[in-house]
C-alpha cells in the first residue's frame, strides 16, 4: 500500500493486486463499505484525524486501485433568534468562543451561523435559537446581510462572560 498525503486534511491511496489479495479483496468487486475501510486504515497509517465525514473517491482497475480520501467539515448549521436579547443569552451558553461564525440579519431575525466541528451544543441552547435546517447549507452562512463577523463574535462572546 502506498499512501501520498496530498494535503492536511487529503491523501492519495494505491493499493497493488497483491495488496488487496492480502485483505481478501478484488478491485474487480471492490465495494464502497470496503473501499471507505481501505481509507479509514490509510489515514490511520499517516496519522490524520478520522472526523466524520471522509469523502471518497475509489478508482478499481485490474492494475489496483486508486483512492483519493478527504476529510469534509460538518456543514455549519444556523439558527434563528427573534432578538437581540435572544442570541446574546445563547451566546452566554456556548463552552468557548465561537471562532468560525457570523451574524446576518434578514425579515426581523437575527441568523447566527456556527461551526461547531461536530461537538454538540448545550441543551439549553434551544431555549432561545431555533435550528435552520434549510438555510446557510449551501452558502455556508444564514439569509440576510452579514452584521457581526467571527472576530466581533469572540469580541462579544468574552465580555459577556467577563460579566457573567
Amino acid at each position: 500500500m502506498t499512501i501520498q498525503a496530498i494535503s492536511s486534511s487529503a491523501l492519495a491511496l494505491y493499493l497493488t493486486p497483491c495488496d488487496l489479495q492480502a485483505r481478501g479483496l478484488d478491485p474487480g468487486n471492490l465495494d464502497l463499505p470496503q473501499a471507505m475501510a481501505l481509507a479509514r486504515e490509510a489515514c490511520q497509517s499517516a496519522g490524520l484525524p478520522l472526523p466524520e465525514p471522509l469523502e471518497i473517491e475509489a478508482f478499481p482497475d485490474k492494475a489496483g486501485i486508486l483512492v483519493f480520501a478527504q476529510l469534509r467539515p460538518a456543514p455549519p448549521l444556523v439558527f434563528s433568534f427573534p432578538g437581540l436579547p435572544e442570541l446574546l443569552d445563547g451566546l452566554a451558553l456556548l463552552p468557548e468562543a465561537p471562532k468560525s461564525a457570523q451574524v446576518t440579519y434578514w425579515q426581523n431575525q437575527y441568523y447566527l451561523t456556527l461551526r461547531t466541528g461536530g461537538q454538540e451544543l448545550p441543551p439549553a441552547w434551544h431555549e432561545f435559537g431555533t435550528e435552520e435546517c434549510s438555510l446557510g447549507r449551501e452558502e455556508g452562512t444564514g439569509p440576510g446581510d452579514p452584521i457581526l463577523c467571527a472576530e466581533d463574535l469572540i469580541r462579544l462572546y468574552l465580555a459577556i462572560r467577563q460579566a457573567i
